[in-house]
């Protein structure tokens, strides 16, 4: 081999020496620990526990009362007002205003020396009447021996017929009038139709009463037992009733349950029951009236009394609480919520939520266990890797008011429960 070809051999070494060497200088080994290499689409996601901390709530389903409170005022459930069905003067008041009667308990007396006359003189029109009907049935029995003999005419048999049938009418028309002038005499006596608690009185004796005046002379009212009276607006019953179809509600029952809040915010005790629910809207007020009744054994509710009942319409099934601070609105004025989704953050859009209480209710779109971001999303992103801490939200303020073990949440985070 010439030295010419030696040296254009011995070159080509040389050069080829030199790159490689340059190639091995361009790589670089990771360090330990380092983080790994990100491409254009963002980090990778990992479930170490790195990245922002969160703090979530687990969802569970409830069965939820579907409820509306409305005012209502307080009504007796019977109010008899107490008028005297025959005229003359007031001799004697017989109760204690205010207090507790008895359905047929005296109340007031009326003289009744001319109701006493006009029944002696009706028994004594009835013993006449009464010996009238035997003479006129043996004058007829006597007429018709005469008649089968041919000793008396036809026209004297059928005028003893009519004498007998004027005696019975006239003992019919005696008992009537006997009757009419006992229950007077009885009227003179004015009773309680019902029992209850009794109001003042607006006679005294010796005032001047006439039957079926219109002023009454007193009021009783019953309240062992009472009606509340609501007022539900035309567009809050539809609202209801398109919740209780759209949410598939269970009923709560062949009668609705009512509770009353009193005026400074205590709660009655006894649940009532909702007895009636008008079927038309009053046209002045576009409202539809309710009734409810309750037991009220101890007088604590009295006629007039203003209340805030809450009706319970029916039952959600499978639905979910969302607090207030972990519901935000999107440009649209979407409700979105951030959930964690195999560690990562991902952001939902609630196609229909609705206020309840302090917080927001979802019926459908949800599943069991799903842990909901309530804190920390203001700095993550759609599909980050996220590390999160279980923590206990007072459903009355809204606020954090507990946390669970951050590392048993991270580990769940971490396997990828929805």
């Amino acid at each position: 081999m010439n030295k010419a070809a030696v040296s254009l051999r011995a070159a080509l070494l040389a050069v080829l020496g030199l790159l490689s060497l340059s190639g091995c200088r361009s790589e670089r080994v990771p360090e330990s620990g380092a983080s790994t290499a990100v491409d254009s689409a963002g980090p990778v996601a990992q479930h170490d526990g790195a990245g922002e901390a969160v703090s979530v709530i687990r969802l569970e389903p409830q069965v939820l009362p579907i409820s509306m409170t409305l005012p209502g005022r307080v009504l007796a459930y019977e109010t008899s007002e107490v008028r005297p069905q025959v005229g003359g003067i007031v001799t004697r008041r017989s109760f204690v205003e205010g207090a507790l009667v008895q359905a047929g308990q005296p109340l007031y007396q009326i003289d009744s020396s001319r109701y006493e006359l006009a029944y002696a003189q009706a028994t004594a029109a009835l013993a006449g009447a009464r010996a009238a009907v035997p003479l006129a049935r043996a004058t007829l029995a006597r007429e018709r021996t005469l008649l089968a003999s041919g000793a008396t005419s036809r026209q004297a048999h059928d005028q003893a017929v009519a004498e007998l049938a004027r005696a019975e009418a006239g003992l019919n028309e005696a008992q009537a009038v006997q009757r009419r002038a006992s229950l007077d005499r009885d009227y003179a006596v004015v009773r309680a139709p019902i029992g209850g608690y009794i109001d003042r009185s607006s006679v005294s004796a010796g005032a001047l009463v006439v039957a079926d005046q219109a002023e009454p002379l007193t009021r009783i009212h019953r309240i062992d037992r009472v009606y509340v009276d609501l007022r539900q607006s035309a567009d809050q019953l539809r609202d209801m009733r398109r919740m209780v179809e759209r949410a598939g509600a269970m009923p709560s029952g062949k009668a609705s349950k009512v509770t009353l809040t009193l005026s400074k915010g205590e709660t009655y005790a006894t649940v009532g029951r909702l007895d009636l629910t008008e079927s038309r809207i009053a046209p002045d007020t576009d409202t539809v009236a309710l009734r409810a009744v309750f037991e009220n054994p101890d007088r604590t509710l009295l006629p007039g009394m203003y209340v805030q009942a809450n009706v319970v319409a029916g039952n959600l099934r499978d639905a979910f609480l969302l607090p207030q601070r972990a519901v935000t609105r999107d440009a649209r004025g979407a409700a979105v919520v951030w959930i964690v989704v195999h560690g990562k953050a991902v952001q939902r859009v609630l196609s229909d939520v609705q206020p309840y209480g302090n917080n927001w209710l979802v019926n459908g779109g949800m599943a069991a266990g799903t842990l909901l971001i309530v804190e920390g999303e203001m700095h993550i992103r759609e599909g980050q890797a996220i590390k999160t801490e279980e923590v206990h939200i007072d459903t009355a303020s809204g606020l954090v008011t507990g946390r669970a073990n951050s590392a048993a949440s991270s580990s769940t985070a971490a396997k990828g429960h929805p």
